[in-house]
């Protein structure tokens, strides 16, 4: 079963890096929206990886701590993400003269959606949940 494991997860992430690839190649270079993909998909792999290290070490990943944790960092995130998206909003017409296609920077609000979780993550990890 864990040779099983080991072969489905280098699959998955052979085909996130040639979907990476590909899509950089496809976009025309390195754009903005390329490089927004790229780090959402390294914060997937630096927050995925540890976790596929922990459950084939035969530890429990899901013990009440770690679903409480992830609860705390999630409610943190969220809060966060929407402060964000306002002053996205706020200061739209600053934005409109850096980026000009609306997916950019709905691309970069979901990059920074995705980097505030993992800052919140890292955060929690370190000093813990509170009571």
């Amino acid at each position: 079963m864990d040779k099983k494991r080991l072969w489905v997860t280098l699959a998955l992430l052979a085909s996130v890096i040639v979907g990476v690839v590909l899509y950089i190649v496809l976009a025309g270079g390195f754009t903005w929206d390329s490089i927004i993909v790229i780090i959402v998909v390294l914060l997937f792999l630096v927050f995925s990886i540890p976790r596929f290290i922990i459950n084939r070490h035969d530890k429990v990943g899901d013990d009440e701590y770690s679903k409480k944790m992830m609860r705390v960092v999630a409610a943190r995130s969220y809060m966060v993400s929407l402060y964000t998206w306002l002053a996205m909003m706020w200061f739209s017409k600053p934005l409109d003269d850096y980026f000009e296609a609306t997916t950019t920077k709905i691309g970069i609000g979901i990059g920074i959606m995705a980097i505030v979780f993992l800052v919140n993550a890292i955060i929690i990890k370190f000093t813990g949940v509170p009571d």
